[in-house]
C-alpha cells in the first residue's frame, strides 16, 4: 500500500497524465468524411444578400443594385440520385421589390446534381427564370461534400478546395482559376470548424467573373453533415452576351439541420401534388433543362432551353438572347399582336417580303403547320446580311384557328456561320408556345412585324 503522504503526488501525476492524454486524443488527426445527402433528411435555410453596382454598358454609369434571396425547405431522399424538397418559404427581392416567391402549396421540387450544377424541376409547371434564380441559389447543400478534407486532419492542417467543388457551390458555369485553401481551426468529438479563403475565376452565362471569398464552416461529426457555412464574397463580373456586369459584395449563409428521415419524408409526401412521394419522374415533374417564359400581358407562355435569356421587355414584347459559353448565338423578339385568323401563309409571306426587300434581303424557305399545342404557325425564312455578315431571319406568326384570341409574332436572328450550332434552337420555343386569351389581351392591335 502506498504511503498516505505520496497520494497527492501520485494522484497529481495520474490526473496530469489523464488530462494530457485527453488533449492528445482531442487533437489527433481525424477523418471528416461527408454524408451522402441524397440519402438523408435535412431542414435547410439559405440566405444571400448582394449589394453594389450593376454595369449595363461599358461607357454607362454604374447602377446601384441590391438583391436578397432567402429560402427554407425540407429535403428528403428522392428518385435516382435526386432529392425532394418541400419549400416552407422563399423570396427573391431586388431593390426591396419582391420579384419571385415560392408558393408552399405548389408541390415538391426535384433537385439533382447534374454535370457539375444543381438543377431543380417543379411538379407539373416549369419554373420561370426568376423562380430558378431562387430555388437554384448558390450554396446548395448538394454541392458541399467537396469542402470536406479527403485525408485525416488536425487543427492547423490545410487542404486545397478544387474547382469542381467551388464551381457548383458558387453557381459558376466554368472555372478557369481556383486558388482557395481551407484550414481546420477547431476539432472536438462533436464538431469540426474550418476557415476558407482564396480566389476563383470563371464564367456565368458567358460572362467572365472574378470572386474573392472568405468563409467559415461547421461540420457535425456525428451526422457528418456541414451544418453551417458563412461566406463573404466580392465579385467583379464582366458584361456578358446576355447579362449585365457586376461589381458587388455579398454575404451567403447556409444552415443545414439533420432530421428524422421517416418524419421528414412523410411531411414532403403530404406536400406532393399527388399526395405520395413516388419514384416516378417523367410526367410528374417539368421537363429537364427548360425554363418557363410568359408574356407580361399574360397573353401567352412557352418553354425554352436555359440558353435563352431575357434581355429587354415591355408589356407586349419580350427580347431574348441565346448564348453558348461566351458567344451569343441568336436573338429573338416575341410580341403579342391582334388576332390574324383570317390571314393565310401567302399574305404573311407578302407582308414579310414587303419589309425586308428594301434592306436587300431575299426570301428563303416558308411553311404552314400546326404546332404540338394546336396553333397554326406560319414560318418565313429571310436570307441577307447584317453588318456585312450573312444572316438568317426566321419570321413566325402563331394563332389559334377560328379564334379572336391574340396572336404571337416572333423573329429570330442568327448568323449563318452559327446555324449548325444553333440547329433549331427556336423551334422548341415556338412549338411549346400556348395562348392564354383574356379580356386584357383581346383588344390588341398592330402589325405582326412592327
Amino acid at each position: 500500500m502506498l504511503p498516505i503522504k505520496r497520494l497527492p503526488t501520485v494522484l497529481g501525476m495520474t490526473l496530469t497524465t489523464l488530462l494530457t492524454v485527453g488533449v492528445v486524443q482531442a487533437i489527433e488527426p481525424a477523418r471528416l468524411a461527408p454524408a451522402d445527402l441524397t440519402d438523408r433528411a435535412v431542414a435547410v435555410r439559405v440566405s444571400l444578400t448582394v449589394g453594389g453596382d450593376l454595369i449595363v454598358a461599358p461607357q454607362s454609369d454604374p447602377q446601384p443594385v441590391r438583391v436578397e434571396v432567402m429560402t427554407e425547405y425540407l429535403q428528403t431522399p428522392g428518385p435516382g440520385e435526386g432529392v425532394l424538397r418541400r419549400y416552407e418559404q422563399g423570396a427573391l427581392t431586388v431593390a426591396k421589390e419582391t420579384r419571385s416567391t415560392i408558393d408552399p402549396t405548389r408541390g415538391v421540387v426535384l433537385a439533382q446534381l447534374l454535370g457539375g450544377r444543381v438543377e431543380c424541376r417543379a411538379e407539373r409547371i416549369a419554373f420561370s427564370r426568376s423562380e430558378l434564380d431562387l430555388v437554384e441559389a448558390p450554396a446548395d447543400p448538394l454541392t458541399t461534400a467537396g469542402l470536406f478534407p479527403t485525408v485525416k486532419v488536425a487543427p492547423g492542417d490545410r487542404w486545397t478546395l478544387e474547382a469542381d467543388t467551388l464551381g457548383p457551390l458558387l453557381k459558376l458555369d466554368s472555372v478557369s482559376v481556383c486558388e482557395v485553401t481551407a484550414v481546420l481551426t477547431d476539432l472536438t468529438a462533436s464538431h469540426a470548424r474550418f476557415r476558407m479563403a482564396g480566389t476563383v475565376h470563371g464564367s456565368v452565362a458567358g460572362a467572365t467573373t472574378e470572386i474573392d471569398l472568405r468563409g467559415v464552416g461547421l461540420i457535425d461529426r456525428q451526422t457528418r453533415i456541414l451544418t453551417q457555412l458563412n461566406l463573404g464574397l466580392e465579385e467583379r463580373r464582366a458584361i456578358g452576351p446576355a447579362s449585365p456586369g457586376l461589381d458587388v459584395a455579398a454575404k451567403l449563409s447556409l444552415r443545414c439541420e439533420p432530421l428524422s428521415t421517416t418524419e421528414a419524408t412523410e411531411a414532403v409526401a403530404a406536400a406532393a401534388g399527388n399526395g405520395t412521394a413516388t419514384s416516378e419522374v417523367d410526367g410528374r415533374f417539368s421537363p429537364a433543362g427548360l425554363v418557363r417564359i410568359q408574356s407580361n400581358d399574360n397573353a401567352w407562355e412557352t418553354l425554352a432551353s436555359r440558353d435563352w435569356h431575357l434581355t429587354a421587355q415591355t408589356r407586349k414584347t419580350l427580347a431574348l438572347r441565346a448564348a453558348e459559353g461566351q458567344e451569343p448565338l441568336a436573338t429573338m423578339l416575341l410580341r403579342t399582336v391582334a388576332s390574324r385568323h383570317a390571314k393565310d401563309l401567302a399574305a404573311f409571306t407578302a407582308e414579310v417580303q414587303s419589309q425586308v426587300e428594301p434592306e436587300g434581303g431575299r426570301l428563303g424557305a416558308f411553311e404552314e403547320r400546326i404546332t404540338p399545342s394546336g396553333l397554326t404557325c406560319f414560318t418565313v425564312v429571310v436570307l441577307g446580311k447584317a453588318e456585312g455578315i450573312p444572316t438568317e431571319w426566321h419570321h413566325y406568326l402563331l394563332q389559334e384557328p377560328l379564334s379572336s384570341a391574340p396572336a404571337v409574332s416572333a423573329v429570330t436572328r442568327i448568323a449563318e456561320s452559327d446555324r449548325q450550332r444553333f440547329a433549331e434552337g427556336d423551334r422548341l420555343l415556338i412549338d411549346a408556345l400556348t395562348l392564354t386569351p383574356s379580356e386584357a389581351t383581346a383588344s390588341h392591335t398592330g402589325s405582326s412585324l412592327r
